[in-house]
């Protein structure tokens, strides 16, 4: 026990370090239509330690979250994204949007809808060029405050997806209870899904829901030719994974989109 928390404070004193001294960046990566077209992207939080690999967000957000961090970082990583899109755009590039994490703290606090459409507005971006992630992390607090900043966001015209759909216990609920416009199917479900049976038929069923409530559908975790096809079939609308490309930094990206202008 003893021997955890002393990790756990080393890894708190690292990234109070690191916010200091800007080590945190954002990669992308690519999330395609139905015919293969990149049109988006999904903004990743990375941790850029000096002169070691860049640290993806799963192995430090808990904490970042935890000791509110994470709400010193918000407005880094919206107007970072916003910034990359207006980018990507002005070199003539045909991107749809941009989909950015909100963790459950910022969610919670007040101030995120004032923030994020001062960022928009800053880089002469429009609601529908955002779109706003979440977890059932950030939905589980059902308070009067949450709802209200949803619903100020979806009226303002941004996109909100329930990000790793299909992994708690309340996910159904939440498609009545918030102003969603988007569910992303979790990679475990995709895992398996071009083998006909019940996974298949579970993710079929998944999309047609959504689809009977007006809700887009992005399919995480497309690794292999088989999945996407099967994805197809069931006539999912986006698809994000390995197959298409890892998280990326942003002039990587820009390249890859170049790349499919050159070959549409």
């Amino acid at each position: 026990m003893s021997s955890q928390a002393r990790t756990r404070i080393e890894l708190e004193d690292k990234l109070h370090a690191a916010l200091k001294r800007d080590e945190f960046n954002l990669e992308f990566q690519p999330q395609v239509d139905r015919a293969g077209k990149i049109i988006s992207a999904e903004a990743l939080l990375r941790w850029m330690r000096p002169g070691k690999r860049s640290v993806p967000a799963f192995q430090f957000i808990s904490v970042l979250e935890q000791t509110g961090l994470i709400t010193e970082l918000g407005p880094l990583i919206m107007r970072s994204a916003c910034r990359e899109l207006r980018r990507w755009r002005d070199q003539g590039a045909q991107v749809e949007r941009v989909a950015v994490n909100i963790a459950a703290a910022q969610v919670i606090a007040s101030g995120l809808s004032t923030l994020v459409r001062q960022v928009t507005e800053e880089f002469g971006l429009t609601p529908k060029d955002i779109e706003l992630e979440l977890t059932e992390t950030s939905l589980v607090q059902d308070s009067p405050e949450v709802q209200q900043t949803l619903g100020h966001l979806h009226d303002l015209g941004y996109r909100i997806a329930l990000d790793d759909f299909g992994t708690g216990y309340c996910s159904l609920s939440y498609l009545q209870r918030f102003p969603l416009t988007t569910i992303k199917i979790d990679r475990s479900y995709t895992e398996g899904v071009e083998t006909p049976g019940q996974k298949r038929e579970l993710v079929g069923g998944i999309i047609a829901l959504a689809h009977r409530l007006g809700l887009d559908v992005v399919a995480e975790g497309v690794e292999t030719p088989g999945q996407q096809q099967a994805l197809n079939a069931e006539s999912c609308d986006v698809m994000q994974g390995y197959l298409f490309g890892r998280a990326m930094p942003s002039e990587a990206f820009a390249q890859l989109l170049k790349a499919q202008y050159r070959h549409p």
